[in-house]
């Protein structure tokens, strides 16, 4: 009884289909992983650093961050809490290029995130309420020699109430976000798209 095969042509055919098919496939599943990954850390930096403001408020017995003599730095509240396990973190001094000049005094988060302050950090919310602006940086992008505004990371305001506030969303609305070239805006429509990073969330 004679077994039939595959010939050589028709394997090397199949293999041809199937690289075609993963070179199609394959990109676009790392790119939804990463932009999953992506609105998942930016929601949980925020949350972090907002429940850390909250938590240094009622330390203090005040309303406000700005009812204090000086507004405390995002990288103040860290430290403050982070001997009382609400936050753990590790100093992170070599910072990627890319950043706004003057940010720096950064800590990584526990999900490996980067957050810090910017040297320019008397910044105003919509409210008018003094504030401190921030910036978080994707653990993804820890590594790159560049990263971009709104795609690797993303500033915002910590206000006087201790919430943060994001460019594009609350205070300022004229952010833009470019798929290719990042922008101030991107973080606040990935807030405003349920932190669900996508392409409908970038200007054209």
């Amino acid at each position: 009884m004679k077994i039939k095969g595959f010939t050589l042509t028709e394997v090397l055919i199949t293999l041809g289909i199937i690289g075609v098919i993963a070179a199609l496939t394959i990109p676009q599943l790392y790119s939804r992983t990463r932009n999953a990954h992506l609105g998942a850390q930016l929601a949980h930096g925020i949350s972090t650093i907002e429940t850390a403001a909250g938590l240094y408020i009622y330390d203090k017995n005040v309303r406000k961050l700005t009812q204090l003599e000086t507004v405390p730095s995002p990288t103040t509240l860290l430290q403050t809490f982070a001997a009382d396990k609400y936050i753990k973190m590790s100093s992170f001094s070599d910072l990627p290029d890319g950043l706004p000049d003057g940010c720096g005094s950064a800590y990584s988060l526990p999900d490996k995130s980067i957050i810090g302050s910017c040297s320019n950090s008397a910044v105003t919310d919509f409210n008018g309420s003094k504030g401190q602006e921030i910036f978080l940086l994707s653990s993804m992008s820890v590594n790159q020699k560049k990263v971009i505004e709104g795609l690797d990371f993303f500033r915002m305001t910590i206000a006087g109430d201790g919430l943060i506030y994001l460019p594009g969303r609350d205070y300022d609305s004229g952010a833009t976000c470019t798929e290719l070239e990042g922008g101030a805006g991107c973080a606040g429509k990935i807030a405003a798209n349920g932190w669900k990073v996508d392409k409908k969330i970038y200007e054209k």
